[in-house]
C-alpha cells in the first residue's frame, strides 16, 4: 500500500499492474512541502481510470475527519466518477484494512453503520438526516433541522 500517494498518478499504470492501493490526500491543503508540490485533485480519478484501488484520506488532525466527504467531492469535480469516489471513502478504506467482512459497505451480518442524507452525499450543501452505528440510532435532526445526539 501506498500511504498519501501524492505523485502515484504519475506511475498509475506501473501501480495497477503491481496490484498495490493508494492512500491518497489529503485533498484540501498546501502544497508547502517538496513532497506535495505535484499533488493535483486530479489524481483520485487517474489512479483508479489506471485500475488502482484508491482509498481518499484526509490525514487527520491535519484535515479534519468532518472534511472527507469534502475531499471526495472534490475528487468528483476533477474527474472522478462519483460511484468511485463513494468506494474511495467507504468500501476502498475497509478492503485495504482487512475489514470489508464488518464495514464499507451494507450487506445481512455487517455493523450497519450507515447515513442518511437529504441529497447526494457528495453534493458539499446536502446535510446528514439520520447517523445508524451498528443499527442504532445515534443522531437525527429535530422539527427544526437541529442535530439531535440520540445515543452516545
Amino acid at each position: 500500500m501506498l500511504d498519501h500517494g501524492t505523485e502515484a498518478y504519475l506511475i498509475a499504470d506501473r501501480i495497477a499492474a503491481a496490484g498495490v492501493p493508494v492512500l491518497y490526500g489529503p485533498l484540501i491543503v498546501s502544497r508547502s512541502n517538496v513532497e506535495v508540490r505535484h499533488r493535483t485533485p486530479k489524481a483520485p480519478g487517474i489512479l483508479t481510470a489506471a485500475g488502482v484501488k484508491v482509498s481518499i484520506i484526509t490525514d487527520h488532525p491535519v484535515v479534519p475527519i468532518e472534511f472527507l466527504v469534502d475531499q471526495a467531492a472534490l475528487a468528483v469535480k476533477h474527474g472522478m466518477a462519483p460511484a468511485d469516489a463513494l468506494r474511495a471513502i467507504t468500501l476502498n478504506p475497509a478492503e485495504v484494512l482487512g475489514i470489508a467482512d464488518r464495514l464499507g459497505s451494507l450487506a445481512p451480518g455487517k455493523d450497519a453503520d450507515l447515513v442518511l442524507w437529504e441529497g447526494d452525499p457528495l453534493d458539499t450543501r446536502n446535510r446528514t438526516l439520520r447517523v445508524w452505528q451498528q443499527g442504532r440510532e445515534v443522531m437525527r435532526r429535530d422539527e427544526a433541522g437541529e442535530p439531535v445526539i440520540t445515543e452516545r
